[in-house]
């Protein structure tokens, strides 16, 4: 749970940082695809945990 509150600040403060810092396109663009990996790993992350679980518990 804390470390869910950690991502959720850490992923406001990035995006802000990159809505004062984009003034170029590019720089926009790179954050916003950066965010997405990110937020994609995460889930993944927390996708495998699951099904270790699942399979802890059924076994």
């Amino acid at each position: 749970m804390i470390i869910r509150l950690y991502l959720k600040y850490f992923q406001t403060c990035f995006f802000y940082f990159c809505f004062s810092h984009s003034k170029k396109k590019e720089l926009l663009f790179v954050c916003l695809s950066s965010f997405l990996l990110f937020n994609l790993g995460v889930s993944l992350v927390g996708f495998i945990n699951l099904v270790k679980f699942l399979a802890m518990s059924f076994s």
